[in-house]
């Protein structure tokens, strides 16, 4: 073989090289493409801190315990108000009466209307069960 053709010859090798090297290269790039996409669609992007929700007026509605009970001069235990010093829970007294029952049990009372008009609410230490 002479020394032309041994050129040639590594010249044609050369190009085969080239050839599968950027063969190689575009299978890499799209290789690199798929991750980033990928990644883009996987991973969630940072996004801006949210801002912290309003606060709200805290209730100020009176719960049972909050309410001064006048205490009953026969001294049963519980007591009684005006239904207007607390509406909410009259409200629930109410709504319980218009299904048909007379008392409420709520934070270890049972609560009922009373008066000839609903103009007063009753609480009385709950009976446990046994």
């Amino acid at each position: 073989m002479s020394s032309q053709d041994a050129a040639f010859a590594v010249a044609q090798a050369l190009e085969k090289v080239a050839k599968a090297i950027d063969a190689h290269r575009e299978s890499v790039d799209q290789l690199i493409m798929s991750l980033n996409f990928q990644k883009a669609n996987t991973i969630p992007k940072q996004t801006q801190p949210q801002e912290a929700a309003p606060l709200k007026p805290r209730d100020t509605t009176p719960t049972p315990r909050s309410v001064n009970w006048r205490p009953f001069k026969t001294g049963t235990p519980g007591g009684w108000i005006y239904t207007n010093e607390n509406e909410p829970l009259r409200d629930t007294l109410l709504a319980a009466k218009n299904t048909g029952q007379e008392t409420v049990v709520l934070e270890g009372h049972t609560y009922r209307l009373s008066g000839d008009e609903d103009q007063f609410i009753q609480r009385f230490p709950a009976r446990r069960k046994t």
